[in-house]
């Protein structure tokens, strides 16, 4: 996570409302819109920013524009989606690096291995012999995840593979994760 003040790219665009101005402003709320949409809504919003309104004449009268009475949108450059915050705008980076990638098939492993592992009436402290199944297109991913993958199923060995295994196992469950056929067989040790 990082923190900053801004984040570049964003840009900002006002709305005024209606609904907003009507309150404060009665039946001078039309003529404020009006009189607002002749305006930059960046040069509103930055005013704003600065000096915690805008203020402009209308028929001769002082007008004070203040951040309740706008809807302020932001246009937030790809990757990147935001959220506005009691405590300020929040931006999720939304891309998937293949590390990420990689850890969310390995907890998809574990639990799918976890579930089958119950289904078979293994206990938590049984220990299990893995052997793991997996598309060459995961393989490497996987075999950097093995450790893991095992420390989390209780399993003393873990053996990733493209091609079915050599030895017999007793156990055996198939499963797909984003649409890849991932397969697990383990016996009991």
């Amino acid at each position: 996570m990082k923190v900053v003040n801004k984040l570049e790219g964003v840009r900002e665009s006002a709305k005024f409302d209606f609904a907003k101005l009507a309150p404060d402003f009665g039946e001078k709320a039309t003529d404020i819109i009006a009189a607002l949409t002749t305006k930059s809504p960046a040069s509103v919003i930055e005013k704003i920013k600065k000096e915690g309104k805008f203020e402009f004449s209308l028929h001769g009268e002082m007008i004070g524009i203040l951040a309740k009475h706008l809807m302020i949108e932001k246009e937030v450059p790809e990757p990147y989606r935001g959220i506005d915050t009691k405590h300020g705008w929040l931006y999720l980076n939304i891309e998937q690096d293949p590390q990420l990638q990689a850890e969310g098939f390995a907890r998809e492993i574990v639990r799918n291995t976890q579930s089958a592992r119950k289904k078979t009436g293994l206990q938590k402290a049984d220990k299990i012999d893995l052997f793991l199944k997996v598309p060459n297109t995961l393989y490497d991913q996987m075999k950097e995840q093995e450790k893991d993958i095992g420390l989390k199923t209780g399993a003393v060995k873990t053996f990733t593979s493209t091609d079915d295994p050599t030895d017999s196992y007793q156990n055996k469950s198939e499963f797909k994760v984003k649409g890849e056929e991932i397969t697990v067989f383990f016996n009991k040790l």
